[in-house]
């Protein structure tokens, strides 16, 4: 049996895709918040793709996610809120 037959399925098709497969990125975390205070922080998205940033949306994970891997999703989570905004630098 050659090598190449030996790859998972999985595994060839990501290389025969990684031409079409693109990564957003996530930057440093940059708290504006003190201790003992609502969290209030900025996340920078990162993006090599023209206008893939046009259609992000942000949430938290839904509840199956979190049973899928086995972690306890506390009911205040369910208070955190996003907001997506663009900055000119």
């Amino acid at each position: 049996m050659t090598m190449f037959r030996k790859l998972p399925l999985a595994l060839m098709m990501g290389a025969a895709l990684a031409g079409n497969v693109y990564a957003l990125g996530v930057g440093d975390i940059k708290i504006n918040s003190a201790l003992n205070q609502r969290l209030n922080a900025e996340i920078e998205l990162i993006s090599n793709v023209e206008g893939e940033l046009d259609d992000v949306s942000v949430s938290l994970a839904s509840p199956e996610a979190f049973s899928r891997i086995r972690l306890d999703r506390p009911y205040h989570l369910t208070s955190i809120k996003f907001e997506i905004t663009t900055r000119k630098d």
